[in-house]
């Protein structure tokens, strides 16, 4: 009986745990701000195998004067580069329109209650373990050989840092195999005591296509200077 009872308190301590975790984390999602990009302006700094490029963004203008290619490598962008970074920018725009995409705000979405696993706890964050879930039947194969790990800090309680990368090779479609798949992201306080909003998007994909032709891609995008839009 004694070893009936002290088995049922564990079990309850176990699933006390899980609970509060699940609303930890809820409660950290909530601090951040879903009205981005609508409600701010930024600017947007990508650097990728093609370089660096600095584009400036204000919802409160008309599409498509909402972007403004800044620079191309530390100069001044020529009238190509700046329409094909405002065609690029359509059609992503155009993408997630007929897709109904969320921000990256919305991520949340990918962490099912009851999957939260403490990886560290430190006095400054909690960091959890996750298997995240795909959003749609076609990526869920691929989703199912990703593991993730999510950061949320103490001091203003907010999720601060997502990683995700792949257990072992996948391959998405025919003729196609990823070796390395990893994706960081980044949030913080727009300013001191401000909301939290996206900081970097980091990805890196490693693999082969067509049994012989190999790639290897990594961009960074980072977002700064915000501003309440039309300022």
């Amino acid at each position: 009986m004694r070893q009936v009872l002290v088995l049922s308190l564990l079990l309850f301590a176990a699933l006390a745990r899980a609970e509060s975790h699940d609303a930890l984390v809820s409660r950290a999602f909530e601090a951040l701000d879903d009205n981005f990009p609508e409600g701010w302006s930024f600017t947007e700094t990508v650097e990728n195998g093609e370089g660096i490029s600095i584009a400036r963004y204000d919802p409160a203008r008309p599409e498509p004067e909402a972007w403004s290619l800044v620079s191309v490598d530390g100069r001044a962008p020529t009238e190509k580069e700046t329409r094909q970074f405002l065609e690029l920018k359509a059609r992503r725009r155009e993408a997630r329109e007929a897709h109904d995409d969320e921000t990256v705000v919305r991520i949340d979405d990918m962490v099912v209650e009851g999957s939260l696993k403490m990886r560290e706890e430190t006095d400054a964050y909690w960091e959890f373990e996750f298997d995240p879930v795909a959003d749609s039947e076609e990526d869920a194969e691929f989703m199912r050989e990703v593991e993730g790990t999510l950061r949320v800090e103490k001091a203003g309680h907010y999720v601060s840092r997502i990683r995700l990368k792949n257990r072992k090779p996948i391959k998405p479609g025919k003729g196609v195999r990823i070796d390395a798949f990893a994706t960081r992201l980044e949030f913080g306080p727009a300013h001191a005591g401000g909301p939290v909003l996206p900081l970097l998007v980091e990805s890196a994909v490693q693999g082969k296509a067509m049994l012989m032709i190999r790639f290897d891609e990594t961009e960074r995008i980072r977002y700064s200077d915000f501003r309440p839009a039309g300022q």
